[in-house]
């Protein structure tokens, strides 16, 4: 890890692996922020954020030793207050960032917080990698609430004239259209077809496990009045019941898959081809690329079958 140098350029760094591991670790002109136990996959890191209290810190079950790390790091580390047994352990300014900010208090998550204090430092260009923040219905996960945040204070730092990149990976500032401009109704009226299909055969899914319910019933009625030549074929054909409803349930599960896609790329995404964006180089953006046309019907099915 390097020591605190000021630069006016910073990359933020979180866990997702699907852009994490597009970070350019060779920009001179960039100060690297990590925060949490991030240090087990990253090589370096000029700053450092862990804003927990103390006793979820102590209590971390995802690292043992990272209490340990915290106390022994030779990089600035942001807390929420400053501990004497972490030397290189600094107060988080929240209150200059409260005073500084209409909405200084809307920090729901650590990527808000570096996001935050580097707009407040007047850093001239923020770049994110690792944070993804992406979330669905079904599993309701925490990024859910969080991702609002963090693009809050995405849109406070380009209002303040910050040039800002966001992987095209990852969830963060993604939309499915251009509200007004740029409804597909031809894509949206297939895909939402398709999903409807796939609902229908969910539930003719669930009759075929209804009506083989029937059956057990059935077979555990035969079993009471049967003699024992007769246990041997009953119990094969309990076996060979077991074994569609399992079926039944795997390709429930994948049709479910395909809808919970479907519903994400008309709620977040408009898909685009990634080489698009960067060049021949992992790590290099292409600026001049950010505003062209928004995919083809074609090419969004495309890209939704190959999800599915």
């Amino acid at each position: 890890m390097t020591k605190e140098t000021k630069k006016d350029k910073v990359i933020i760094l979180g866990y997702c692996p699907y852009t994490l591991a597009d970070v350019p670790w060779n920009l001179p002109d960039f100060e690297y922020w990590g925060m949490n136990d991030l240090y087990l996959n990253i090589p370096k890191a000029d700053r450092w954020f862990e804003m927990h209290i103390r006793e979820l810190i102590e209590k971390s079950l995802r690292n043992q030793e990272h209490l340990h790390w915290l106390k022994t790091a030779q990089i600035p580390i942001y807390m929420i207050q400053k501990h004497d047994d972490i030397p290189m352990s600094k107060e988080y300014p929240l209150q200059k960032i409260l005073k500084e900010f209409q909405y200084g208090n809307y920090l729901t998550n650590s990527c808000s917080f570096m996001i935050a204090l580097a707009i407040l430092e007047g850093f001239k260009e923020i770049r994110i990698y690792g944070i993804d923040m992406a979330s669905d219905r079904l599993l309701d996960r925490e990024y859910g609430f969080q991702r609002p945040s963090c693009e809050y204070w995405l849109g406070v730092a380009a209002g303040r004239g910050i040039k800002i990149f966001i992987p095209p990976k990852s969830d963060l500032l993604k939309k499915a259209y251009l509200y007004g401009y740029e409804e597909d109704a031809e894509k949206r009226v297939k895909i939402e077809a398709r999903s409807t299909d796939m609902s229908n055969q969910i539930a003719q899914m669930e009759q075929q496990k209804r009506n083989l319910l029937y059956k057990f019933h059935e077979i555990i009625a035969r079993e009471d009045n049967s003699n024992n030549e007769s246990i041997q074929k009953i119990k094969n054909e309990y076996a060979a019941l077991l074994t569609n409803l399992h079926q039944i349930d795997v390709n429930e599960a994948k049709f479910q898959g395909s809808i919970d896609n479907s519903d994400y790329i008309l709620r977040v995404w408009s898909a685009r081809d990634e080489l698009k964006y960067y060049g021949d180089k992992k790590g290099e953006f292409k600026w001049e690329k950010v505003g062209q046309e928004p995919m083809k019907s074609e090419e969004v099915l495309t890209t939704l079958q190959a999800l599915t």
